[in-house]
């Protein structure tokens, strides 16, 4: 019994004969957003909820005053754009932040984001027909700027890649061009 050997020893051989199948200029990183886009994003949901919560605020006490509507109902709507509210300032942005990342190599740019509905967008790059550099004017005041993608395409031919550093964002459309081997004008 001692004197057999295992069967299952791997051959040194035949690993040592592997090649190296990684090329460097297909190997890519997965790049997050800036964190400042979060305050960016509770803006401007606050922005547009709370137009809609003054909205709603308003009519319901307009419909209590001049009809005979119950106020629990009104409240109630209240309540729940209230909510709604809420949660889209507060906990969703620090959500769409977690989960929003892109990535680039030689051939696809891949975009990943969504809270409840998650997608994963590969873009080839040889459908890739021009970039766009966005500022508006939260974004400026965070220092950030969002990538406009235009693809060949009629469905969904635009993505946008927001919460850049104006470097970052340069930086990723002069690649992008370059890899797409876009002219330049």
């Amino acid at each position: 019994m001692d004197d057999e050997e295992p069967k299952n020893q791997p051959e040194t051989e035949a690993i040592e004969s592997i090649p190296e199948v990684i090329e460097p200029s297909s190997v890519s990183s997965k790049h997050c957003l800036d964190p400042r886009i979060v305050q960016v994003w509770k803006l401007e949901n606050c922005i547009g909820l709370g137009l809609l919560l003054v909205g709603t605020l308003a009519a319901s006490i307009a419909l209590v005053a001049n009809t005979e509507a119950p106020a629990v109902l009104m409240a109630l709507i209240c309540l729940i754009v209230l909510t709604i509210f809420l949660l889209q300032v507060f906990w969703f942005p620090q959500r769409e932040y977690e989960r929003w990342s892109y990535e680039m190599t030689d051939q696809i740019l891949e975009l990943r984001f969504g809270v409840i509905w998650q997608k994963a967008v590969l873009i080839p790059l040889s459908r890739l027909q021009h970039v766009d550099l966005h500022c508006g004017p939260l974004e400026r005041h965070f220092g950030l700027s969002s990538l406009e993608i235009h693809t060949a395409g009629t469905k969904n031919a635009t993505h946008k890649i927001p919460g850049l550093l104006p470097d970052t964002a340069t930086q990723l459309r002069d690649d992008l061009v370059k890899a797409a081997q876009i002219e330049s004008a």
